[in-house]
């Protein structure tokens, strides 16, 4: 099953609501989903790249 354990477990569920946690947990997988994507984005760049260009850049 995939997901966060306060996503499926009852008693953290019931955490996140009697924190208000809610907008938190969105923001934080906001920065992880753009973080996601740069970083994919990223490693794409470096498999393309050849050789002699990842040379020069160091």
């Amino acid at each position: 099953m995939k997901g966060y354990d306060w996503q499926r477990k009852p008693e953290l569920t019931d955490a996140v609501s009697t924190f208000n946690l809610s907008a938190w947990i969105n923001e934080l997988k906001s920065a992880n989903e753009e973080f996601n994507t740069k970083y994919l984005s990223r490693t794409q760049e470096y498999g393309d790249a050849n050789p002699e260009t990842i040379k020069l850049k160091r």
